[in-house]
């Protein structure tokens, strides 16, 4: 038999310490407040008209609705050619 060696313990443990220095720069975009120039005033008249904005639109929710209703019924008889 061989004698086991004995190990001896470290009396003082390592401990590394490092530091780390850590710089934040935080920096805030502010846009400037715009001046009004001079000559761009929006005048409030009592004499301005608006734009027509919704002009045809009935009569484009009337031509949607057709170009459904016949693709819905081309559907229909398509499906009903394959099942006769």
């Amino acid at each position: 038999m061989r004698p086991v060696q004995q190990v001896q313990k470290q009396t003082e443990p390592t401990t590394e310490v490092q530091v780390v220095e850590e710089r934040m720069l935080l920096v805030q975009n502010e846009t400037p407040a715009l001046l009004p120039v001079q000559g761009t005033e929006i005048q409030t008249s009592g004499t301005q008209v608006l734009p027509l904005t919704a002009e045809n639109s009935g009569l484009q929710i009337m031509a949607g609705l057709a170009m459904f209703g016949s693709g819905l019924a081309a559907l229909f008889l398509a499906r009903r050619k394959l099942m006769a």
